[in-house]
């Protein structure tokens, strides 16, 4: 058989593939979920003297919810877990396939800002005096 017959037959194989294999795969729109709010990350310790950021893997549910945070490339534990709090705290818009939600695994940095203050110390809570245990009777 001469060498273009061959080279044909095998481009018009390769043709019919693409053009089979094309019409079995329906389009189908896929967006990717959407930061809607998250909390401000605080800098653990000292205040920054420069940026910093943590990329946090995490999963995106069907109802917008992030679970399943866990740094990409970990670092100084204390920033990890910071970063992995804000990015479960934060909400999305899921990510939708032909129109319906649908979850995925996306990566968020996390920025922690220079100079940014750290997380408010708790505040005791002061007992309200009226629930206030009486004092003790002195013994006898």
């Amino acid at each position: 058989m001469p060498r273009f017959v061959r080279a044909i037959r095998w481009i018009a194989g390769a043709a019919l593939a693409l053009s089979a294999s094309s019409a079995l795969a329906q389009p189908r729109e896929v967006t990717l979920p959407r930061l809607m709010e998250a909390p401000e990350p605080h800098a653990p310790g000292a205040p920054l003297a420069s940026d910093r950021v943590v990329v946090v893997e995490v999963l995106v549910e069907r109802d917008g919810t992030a679970s399943d945070a866990k740094p990409v490339e970990p670092g100084e534990r204390a920033f990890d877990d910071e970063a992995c709090r804000v990015a479960r705290a934060a909400r999305f818009e899921p990510a939708t396939r032909a129109g319906a939600p649908i979850r995925a695994r996306i990566r968020v940095p996390i920025r922690f800002a220079a100079g940014s203050p750290t997380p408010p110390a708790p505040t005791p809570r002061v007992p309200d005096a009226a629930h206030a245990p009486a004092p003790a009777a002195p013994a006898p």
